[in-house]
């Protein structure tokens, strides 16, 4: 990759919003860097080799970091699109998740974090022995992209929760995609009405939904059973902690992208 191909691809993943695709030539003019010429040399590159892609809104183009391949979100985390290859000395489980609108396909921080949040809890010597014999609740499932994620590093079986119709296709698409039928449900029931306890719940939800919800969660998980939030701004950190932590639970490890967060919380054991 070249140097233009790097300063570019840097640029884009680190930027806190989407880019559109004249930008790239005003941002690398005002600092002298490259000649618009090498720009868009290496811009056709990117998009050729997957690396970029475009998207449109309102008549504007923007570049983006493209999911429509392979793509190694976390040391053992790889996200996939269907029919497309993944290196044979990958090590760690491959998601694979057919195009579709709801949330949940890679693009956006709180989706990374979620899986790296997976990635680690799953791998932390006091939470594996126990979770892998257990079960993981997905709220707000979307695309079904961590419950799968969480199955397939171990866990036995998952429930992911939505009430959006599209949402509920999708994840069912994906669960029977990655050929976990047997082992994950995808409903639409309220939280209160699920009656089991679980070793693992995942939450990528915005801030006021993951407080009024705030005791559910927490009576839905096992003693010593791990949460994960993410979907709330890094601002929003200190309210979410104090409203948790008031109520059995302790944080573990926290995470922080391009102004949203993530945190890994348990349950105390009485």
């Amino acid at each position: 990759m070249t140097d233009p191909e790097k300063v570019i691809l840097k640029l884009v993943s680190e930027s806190d919003h989407r880019i559109p695709a004249d930008q790239i030539y005003q941002h690398f003019r005002k600092r002298g860097c490259y000649r618009r010429r090498e720009l868009r040399a290496a811009i056709r590159r990117l998009l050729d080799s997957g690396e970029l892609g475009y998207s449109y809104e309102l008549g504007q183009s923007f570049l983006e970091r493209s999911f429509n391949r392979p793509i190694q979100v976390t040391p053992r985390i790889t996200l996939a699109p269907p029919g497309r290859a993944v290196e044979a000395d990958h090590a760690g489980v491959t998601v694979r998740l057919a195009p579709g609108a709801a949330f949940g396909y890679g693009q956006h921080p709180t989706t990374r974090m979620a899986l790296t949040a997976i990635d680690q809890a799953l791998d932390m010597q006091a939470a594996s022995d126990a979770n892998r014999q257990n079960r993981v609740l997905d709220l707000g499932t979307g695309s079904g992209v961590l419950v799968i994620a969480a199955v397939k590093l171990g866990i036995s079986a998952g429930l992911g929760l939505d009430i959006d119709p599209c949402a509920l296709a999708e994840a069912q698409k994906n669960v029977d995609l990655n050929g976990l039928a047997a082992q994950i449900q995808v409903k639409n029931v309220p939280l209160d009405a699920v009656p089991d306890q679980y070793a693992l719940i995942t939450a990528n939800l915005r801030l006021p939904t993951l407080i009024e919800y705030r005791d559910a969660i927490i009576k839905g998980l096992l003693p010593a059973g791990l949460l994960i939030v993410s979907g709330i701004k890094s601002a929003e950190q200190t309210k979410l902690r104090d409203q948790y932590c008031q109520m059995e639970m302790k944080v573990l490890r926290h995470w922080n992208e391009k102004g949203w967060a993530a945190l890994l919380m348990q349950k105390m054991s009485k």
